[in-house]
């Protein structure tokens, strides 16, 4: 079974601010090395979307990291995973 990837608004705005501060620090490799990474991801969720860790509080919630420090949170029901948000770990959200 192939799980249908849904973003949420949230998941939307941190991907663009993501892309924009890695080009800004890190130039046009920085950012397309998180693309792939976000993009190899994604494509394992949607073959087995229970890979990440559920969330310790939000059980329901799932994260895996992506690229370097940064993790995607996300949760699964029926047929659909959907992306919440993407974060670097020296966030709390």
């Amino acid at each position: 079974m192939v799980y249908e990837i849904k973003w949420s608004p949230l998941a939307k705005k941190d991907y663009t601010d993501i892309i924009s501060y890695l080009y800004d620090v890190g130039g046009d490799r920085s950012a397309e090395k998180f693309t792939d990474s976000l993009q190899a991801s994604l494509e394992r969720l949607e073959r087995y979307p229970y890979i990440g860790t559920a969330d310790e509080i939000i059980p329901s919630m799932r994260k895996l990291l992506l690229y370097k420090r940064y993790r995607l949170a996300y949760t699964v029901f029926e047929n659909t995973v959907l992306v919440m948000n993407i974060t670097h770990s020296s966030q709390r959200r």
